[in-house]
This record gives C-alpha cells, sequence and structure tokens, in this order.
C-alpha cells in the first residue's frame, strides 16, 4: 500500500508452518514511503518500507 492508501501487490496463498521467503518484484515501484501488511491467521504484521528508485544506475 502505498502513502495514498492504493493496494500495489496483493497475493493470498497458503504455506505450510515454517520459516517462508516471498520473494517481490519491486523494479517497477516508484521511490516513495509503502506499507507492507502481512496477515497471518488472528495475527497482522505491518511494516513500513522506504522505496529509492535505482533506475538509470549501473
Amino acid at each position: 500500500m502505498n502513502t495514498a492508501g492504493q493496494v500495489i501487490y496483493q497475493d493470498v496463498r497458503n504455506y505450510a508452518p515454517g520459516k517462508v521467503v516471498i520473494p517481490t518484484s519491486v523494479d517497477k515501484l516508484a521511490a516513495g514511503i509503502y506499507t507492507v501488511i502481512l496477515k497471518v491467521n488472528q495475527f497482522v504484521f505491518t511494516e513500513n518500507l522506504l522505496f529509492n528508485s535505482l533506475n538509470g544506475l549501473p
């Protein structure tokens, strides 16, 4: 979710218990602040993500 409240990416999946890594492409995101919301059963985890675009850099 961006600072305007727009959902940028949403996915629903079921995983077995244990460590889970979910790779997500960010190459098309504009620089800015995004909020990552992860819902696991009855728990909700929220984290702010500051993304600096690297477009044009080698």
